[in-house]
């Protein structure tokens, strides 16, 4: 999110070979990285693209469905310390995904509906980092205040303690 508090939103193309899932898991990686070094913060990519859309017959194929899988896991483990979403559809089983947003990808409300969950996030993130600054300048506010007291204070039993000493030498004067 950029200081003005939008999110870049980038849509991607990779170039993909049918049915082969580690090339085209490669050229998603290599988007991802590019669309995080350009400051996207989330990317979208076409349905299909780990196993590519003309597969036909082959899609329902454990094997292909296994390859995607295996792809997906990929890039994961190659992007997972970009601060990134990005969304990628492979018509796989979605258990070995960290966060599994149920979606298709091509579809505008669906799109619509991640889009308004991450924003949703990110907002209530912002406000708590608001209260959080608040509540930081309120107790630096109260720790200047008890600092600014104690030489006063300090002062005030100085005079206190001088104040026999004091008494006691003009008694002694008089004497």
């Amino acid at each position: 999110m950029n200081r003005f508090g939008f999110l870049k939103v980038a849509a991607a193309v990779p170039h993909v070979r049918i049915a082969d899932c580690d090339y085209n898991a490669q050229h998603i990686t290599e988007l991802i990285r590019k669309g995080a070094d350009r400051g996207a913060s989330i990317i979208l990519f076409p349905e299909l693209c780990i196993t590519s859309y003309t597969c036909g017959d082959l899609i329902q194929q454990p094997a292909l469905l296994h390859a995607a899988e295996q792809a997906l896991g990929y890039i994961l483990a190659q992007t997972r310390e970009l601060p990134i979403v990005a969304i990628v559809d492979t018509n796989s089983d979605p258990r070995n995904v960290d966060f599994i947003i149920p979606a298709n990808d091509d579809a505008k409300d669906s799109v619509e509906v991640i889009l308004s969950a991450v924003c949703g996030a990110i907002a209530e993130g912002l406000e708590e980092r608001k209260a959080e600054k608040a509540d930081e300048k309120a107790a630096a506010e109260q720790a200047e205040e008890a600092a600014e007291a104690r030489p006063r204070r300090n002062a005030r039993r100085a005079r206190r303690d001088d104040a026999p000493a004091t008494e006691q030498a003009e008694e002694a004067k008089a004497e």
